[in-house]
Parts: C-alpha cells; sequence; structure tokens
C-alpha cells in the first residue's frame, strides 16, 4: 500500500504544466538584440530592450517601425 502511495505521489509530481507559447518563446519572446526597421524608408535602429518597435517612429519619414 505505501509503494502504491509513493508511486501516485511521484507521478503526481511528474506532471508539469507543459511548456505553452510564452514558455516557449514564439514570436513574442525575441531576445534583446534585433534591429527596428522603418518599412517606408528603409530606415534602422538597433532594438533596446523594454523598448517594442512598433512604439517607436522613424525620424525621417515619421512611419511606425517594425522588429526585424
Amino acid at each position: 500500500m505505501e509503494d502504491q502511495e509513493k508511486l501516485n505521489q511521484s507521478s503526481r509530481q511528474s506532471l508539469g504544466r507543459g511548456l505553452g507559447k510564452r514558455r516557449g518563446g514564439g514570436f513574442r519572446n525575441r531576445g534583446f538584440g534585433g534591429l527596428c526597421v522603418c518599412q517606408e524608408c528603409g530606415y534602422r535602429e538597433e532594438h533596446k530592450a523594454g523598448n517594442p518597435c512598433q512604439d517607436q517612429t522613424c525620424p525621417d519619414c515619421s512611419k511606425a517601425l517594425i522588429r526585424e
């Protein structure tokens, strides 16, 4: 009986929540590197962590930048 209880406890502990989209990275978590690029004129600048590219505007043509 004790062996069965230990088996049940160990199997419950090994069941995780899985990696899911957020933990696996997906498109949201691209890391610290990369570039912010203007699709209109081709302006490029280095991406800064914590500062999303789509929140930035191109200094040359005032269009929104995208992450590359």
